[in-house]
């Protein structure tokens, strides 16, 4: 199959979308401030969990790289939590309870606590100051054994497909983030694969912008659709290109069976193989002239 050629000399200005360096940027600035929004979310369940089951918080031993939570997971037990709920020796409120789970999910990883406090009456619907869900966050983090716990235990349909504050959707996280056991087990629960978010972005884009070509095989495999155009006419094949993503082009391949899905100039009115040379991608030039 013929692709086509490039012959662009041009000077961009700032593209709308990020170019390859400024997306770069604008996902490290997003990282960070959702970092620090989550170091900053002040949760009344998780000081009760600190002050009641951590022996001495100064027995934590800490370097100036040391993450905290982490040294909480391995300090603090199922039982002693378990233990505050059923003696509710700590007066845990209802939104207390509620709150647990994300606990769970982020800082544990623990699937026989989750379901403990879900037995308990604590709810899988909280969401945190990002609107994300237990599900979500397990998501995020890759955490498979949340999600296993929770696959055969009822429908969760609309769990699975619910959005946070960006309109991501636990599935747009996983493959974000290179979680490819983590897309198939949420697509078994009723993830919908070609859901978008606010800037009309699939799970597929997401993974083809971050570069995780295991993730895009796993949604293609999902039949979800690999030729979907965002806010900025990219698609993400556009996106492999612009990003020097070559393996992500080789995972796109066998969905994009059409000439014109080559040949589609999104952002600028330019193609994947464009991008490609217009940024130096020469491994990602290469790939796409050989298809």
């Amino acid at each position: 199959m013929e692709r086509p050629e490039s012959g662009i000399s041009v000077n961009l200005p700032k593209t709308k979308c990020g170019t390859s360096s400024s997306q770069e940027e604008i996902q490290k600035g997003n990282a960070t401030s959702s970092k620090l929004k989550r170091s900053r979310r002040t949760l009344s369940s998780r000081k009760i969990v600190e002050k009641h089951c951590l022996a001495e918080e100064s027995s934590v031993k800490q370097s100036k790289d040391a993450d905290y939570e982490s040294d909480l997971k391995h300090q603090i037990s199922e039982d002693c939590i378990m233990s505050l709920i059923k003696e509710n020796k700590a007066s845990l409120s209802l939104n207390d309870l509620n709150e647990l789970p994300l606990i769970a999910a982020e800082k544990y990883g623990d699937p026989n606590l989750l379901l403990n406090l879900l037995n308990h009456g604590a709810s899988l619907n909280e969401k945190d100051t990002l609107g994300q869900s237990p599900i979500t966050v397990a998501s995020y983090y890759g955490k498979s054994e949340i999600l296993k716990a929770l696959e055969g235990r009822r429908t969760l349909v609309d769990e699975v497909n619910t959005r946070d504050n960006s309109l991501k959707t636990p599935l747009m996280h996983a493959a974000a983030n290179d979680h490819p056991d983590v897309v198939v087990l949420l697509h078994n629960m009723g993830a919908d694969v070609n859901k978008k978010d606010r800037c009309e972005q699939t799970a597929l884009t997401h993974a083809a912008i971050q570069g995780s070509d295991r993730c895009v095989e796993a949604l293609i495999k999902l039949k979800a659709e690999a030729h979907t155009v965002d806010y900025c006419g990219n698609t993400p094949l556009i996106w492999a290109a612009r990003e020097n993503h070559s393996r992500v082009v080789v995972a796109l391949d066998p969905a994009l069976d059409q000439p014109a899905y080559w040949s589609h100039r999104g952002e600028y009115h330019m193609s994947a193989l464009q991008w490609a040379v217009y940024l130096g991608h020469r491994a990602v030039e290469d790939t796409i002239k050989q298809w």
